[in-house]
């Protein structure tokens, strides 16, 4: 399923999130494809892990796509390619055939030995889009047909109830106004989002409905399209009648009057809750060791690079302490690798326990740690933190039922002796800690 994933756990989080996930290795490799993708592009996860994806989609060989996946494994800022202008980054069709209209942000992601990884995201955003659309040409079907018959007045109550059960099978909540703004009705999920009967809602504006906190851009929004038609899509946070605040995607469009001006403004709503939550997820993966829950290499140097910035400008110290575990592959080997994250656990957890809160603890490697000591006094204050760090692995670890004593060797270096950039502190850091371990082993 996925190739240079950290953890079980990540790659089977990533595998089950309910929107397009790939990863893709320095080299264009697949090493994540999601169940999602799988259903989308018929391709499955064991027959394109492991192959460039150019064998695949051979699009991403091209300057347009390489130079921006370029920029990913560079560590550079995410990418975006949006349904209007890209249509898909990978192409897949839908069920009836119909080509899928996605927005595919790519992110850095860190991977082992410090090299960056491409993390893609699609969000089919096909559905809404098509739905704005088929609504809008369903009301100029009707007032076309109405306008043509000679029964007028009797055909648009036939066609406008056919029209409101059709609005009201839609699970979205769906409304539309008059050209003033005010509503004129919506759909069954409409009404329930505010838990008013549509007879409640019409005639009301978006300031006497929405929260006092959302009407005045909604209002700017829908002035925009009543003076240039087109569609505009909107997000915003509301509370629905629970009083659950709910994160929602507004698609509006404008449609026209029979005289050919602008009748009005039809608006479908998409809950987006989840796929935020799942948003904020992958965010925190990309900045959070996936195991101990601690920042990791990449949030460590912006916080690193963020602390010496303050530093310069106000001529204050800073510290970095660098902790590697004495014979840990003998605890994986003899105990097993469960037992193994246990004791990195157990361990993260002491030590958050000695710091400060102002101190930063981040996990950088497979049994490697650094923690960032800001506004220290003295270059001697480092020697306290370290002795409370070996204090706190005095007492035994219970590791496989097996009372177990972890060692760690601990190197330090300051700002601004040892360096004004976060590679010549690590370095002074690392080395420090690697002189200990040979002096301890050499008193052994």
């Amino acid at each position: 399923m996925s190739r240079g994933i950290s953890t079980t756990f990540e790659a089977d989080a990533l595998y089950k999130l309910p929107v397009g996930v790939f990863i893709l290795e320095p080299d264009s490799i697949v090493s994540l494809w999601n169940a999602v993708l799988e259903e989308w592009t018929g391709i499955e996860a064991e027959k394109i892990v492991g192959l460039p994806i150019t064998e695949f989609f051979p699009h991403f060989g091209e300057p347009y796509f390489g130079e921006r996946l370029a920029g990913i494994f560079a560590g550079g800022p995410p990418v975006v390619f949006s349904a209007q202008l890209h249509t898909s980054a990978v192409p897949c069709k839908t069920r009836q055939g119909k080509d899928r209209r996605q927005k595919t942000t790519v992110i850095p992601i860190g991977g082992e030995g410090g090299a960056w990884r491409a993390l893609g995201m699609i969000q089919d955003e096909t559905d809404l889009s098509s739905l704005i659309a088929e609504i809008a040409g369903i009301r100029d079907a009707l007032r076309l047909e109405i306008a043509s018959r000679t029964k007028a007045e009797a055909e648009l109550r036939r066609q406008n109830a056919f029209l409101e059960t059709l609005l009201d099978t839609i699970p979205s909540p769906i409304y539309y106004t008059g050209p003033d703004g005010r509503y004129l009705s919506c759909n069954k999920a409409f009404e329930g989002l505010f838990g008013k009967t549509r007879e409640q809602i019409a005639a009301k504006t978006p300031e006497e409905l929405w929260p006092k906190t959302t009407p005045n851009f909604m209002r700017q929004e829908d002035d925009v399209l009543l003076e240039s038609p087109g569609v505009k899509r909107v997000e915003a946070g509301v509370r629905d009648v629970a009083g659950k605040y709910r994160e929602m995607i507004l698609f509006k469009a404008s449609y026209p009057d029979p005289d050919g001006g602008v009748g009005g403004i039809v608006g479908a709503a998409m809950d987006i809750t989840e796929h935020k939550e799942n948003l904020r997820k992958i965010e925190y993966l990309a900045h959070h060791d996936a195991l101990t829950g601690l920042p990791n290499r990449k949030l460590f140097l912006e916080r690193l690079e963020h602390a010496l910035a303050g530093a310069k400008r106000t001529a204050s110290l800073i510290g970095l302490i660098y902790i590697d575990l004495d014979r840990f592959k003998d605890i994986n080997d003899s105990l097993g690798h469960h037992a193994g994250d246990q004791a990195l656990i157990e361990f993260s957890r002491r030590v958050l326990d000695k710091l400060r809160e102002t101190d930063t603890m981040a996990r950088i490697g497979g049994d490697e740690f650094v923690v960032i000591a800001e506004n220290i006094k003295f270059p001697a204050d480092l020697s306290v933190i370290a002795a409370k760090i070996e204090e706190s692995l005095r007492a035994p670890m219970p590791l496989a039922g097996i009372m177990t004593q972890i060692r760690a060797s601990i190197g330090v270096s300051c700002h601004p002796w040892h360096g004004d950039d976060p590679d010549a502190l690590i370095r002074a850091a690392d080395q420090d800690m690697y002189q200990r371990k040979k002096d301890r082993r050499l008193e052994e």
